[in-house]
């Protein structure tokens, strides 16, 4: 766990471990969060894990808020930070917790969003049947890609795509014969040792699903994905 190089003016914090979500705000968002943090004495923490006290952001903020909730995190809105400062003690949380029916709301969008899509490129693929076959590349065969998955828009702000010391790029797209896919991509923080293994499978034209499972370091990931990458 790294911390900001900061000297606390306070100890108002101190007895906190906190992790701003790199997802759910802007960059000069999250500095400005993360500067508040460590001048009141809390340890800014670059990643979700068990010793860390709260999580900092908003009922969006999907793929982070699971992983939060695997580890038993308090999630919280950026408003608690602002009116323990204010009243210059720790306030109770209560009123700022992220409600759970605020992230229902967005999961049971973003799903809505997922079967829209799905009977969006059914209906093209029934009118459209000719033209879509062309557009298909060869079944079963690994495609790269040389950029971060178009779907992975969160992570794009603030990650990039690996490439090893031999560089080789780790990031795969199939295409199988059922009409489905699988792709792959191990991502690496723009600040810090962090990496993802990126995911995302469903019907062939269709965004499908998707997960990102966040590592301490990329070695780890890559230990992770291995399999997946037939990279052993």
């Amino acid at each position: 766990m790294k911390t900001m190089e900061v000297v606390p003016t306070s100890d108002l914090l101190g007895s906190l471990i906190v992790f701003v979500s790199d997802t759910a705000f802007d960059e000069k968002e999250q500095d400005e969060l993360k500067l508040k943090l460590a001048q009141h004495g809390a340890l800014v923490s670059t990643t979700i894990n068990g010793r860390v006290s709260y999580m900092i952001s908003e009922a969006d903020d999907l793929d982070n808020i699971d992983l939060a909730q695997e580890h038993g995190l308090k999630i919280v809105s950026k408003d608690w930070i602002t009116k323990c400062l204010k009243k210059e003690k720790l306030v109770p949380d209560n009123d700022f917790l992220i409600d759970d029916d605020d992230v229902i709301y967005f999961a049971n969008k973003r799903k809505e969003k997922l079967e829209k899509n799905k009977r969006k490129w059914a209906k093209f693929d029934d009118e459209d049947e000719g033209v879509l076959k062309k557009s298909k590349i060869q079944k079963d065969q690994p495609k790269q890609l040389t950029s971060i998955d178009k779907e992975c828009v969160a992570l794009a702000k603030v990650a990039t795509l690996y490439k090893d010391d031999k560089g080789v790029l780790w990031s795969k797209m199939e295409e199988k014969k059922d009409n489905t896919f699988f792709l792959a991509q191990i991502l690496v923080s723009n600040s810090d040792q962090r990496a993802w293994v990126w995911t995302r499978w469903g019907p062939l034209n269709t965004p499908g699903q998707s997960k990102a499972k966040q590592f301490p370091s990329v070695k780890e990931a890559k230990k992770y994905a291995a399999d997946i990458f037939e990279l052993n």
